[in-house]
């Protein structure tokens, strides 16, 4: 006789989540990549037609989060988001103001590194730990200084 197992956990059908490849599949069908224009608005009452699900849940933003990243690495679009309407194909000039937002994002991230690095009992840590710590806080406060010693934009002169 065999003894059957018992578990207190139901079996989980995905181990990962649901897959988004079929929606991602019927958003490329909607929108393939190559007919994608600069400019192009892309709502979000025309992805919840397309994927079913409601722009409030979290299926709708997993979905929507792969196929931009997607988006990005195999075809160079970049989505970027219109306040209530949906999405729009960024140009070329709006991808260096996406990329600033991005690096001013990192420094800020970099200035608050350094600061609570700083607040931290050295004495209290262990060898790794003081290793991990010296390396964090001078990586933190090399970019705190590019930031502080990088040449700023002059200001025209007047009169």
């Amino acid at each position: 006789m065999t003894a059957q197992r018992i578990t207190t956990k139901p079996a989980r059908v995905f181990q990962r989540g649901a897959p988004t490849e079929p929606d991602l599949d019927k958003l490329r069908e909607l929108w393939p990549g190559a007919k994608m224009q600069e400019g192009q608005v892309i709502t979000y009452s025309d992805i919840e037609a397309a994927i079913f699900y409601d722009r409030s849940s979290h299926r709708f933003g997993t979905v929507l989060a792969r196929w931009r990243k997607l988006l990005m690495e195999e075809q160079r679009i970049v989505l970027v988001p219109v306040p209530t309407v949906g999405f729009k194909v960024a140009s070329d000039s709006e991808k260096v103001a996406v990329t600033h937002g991005h690096l001013r994002k990192s420094v800020r991230s970099a200035q608050r590194s350094f600061i609570i690095g700083n607040m931290v009992n050295a004495s209290k840590l262990t060898p790794d730990e003081k290793q991990r710590h010296q390396v964090a806080v001078q990586k933190s406060g090399f970019w705190c200084a590019y930031n502080n010693l990088r040449p700023r934009a002059k200001l025209p002169e007047l009169g």
